[in-house]
């Protein structure tokens, strides 16, 4: 819950980029920070905050890769086959 409070708040101040900075300093690598905005997304979607959920999924994108090479949050991009190999180990 601790996490979500942290995009709250990161949400509310335009600074997701900060987030995942702060996610960076601390630690997690790309598939777990990736897949900590999805699950906000979902959230988000749950709640019906489309506005907040488009923002957060445009986040997503730079995570991803799915972007302009200057506007990348980390250099190596991810394909659907990371993602979805990240979340079969996570869920055993």
């Amino acid at each position: 819950m601790k996490l979500q409070a942290q995009f709250e708040a990161f949400l509310s101040s335009g600074n997701l980029v900060g987030l995942v900075e702060q996610m960076k300093a601390e630690g997690f690598n790309q598939l777990e920070i990736y897949d900590s905005f999805e699950e906000f997304r979902a959230i988000l979607r749950k709640t019906h905050r489309e506005q907040d959920e488009n923002v957060v999924m445009d986040i997503m994108d730079r995570l991803v890769g799915w972007c302009s090479p200057n506007a990348k949050l980390f250099t190596q991009s991810l394909s659907n086959e990371e993602i979805d190999a990240y979340r079969k180990r996570k869920a055993i």
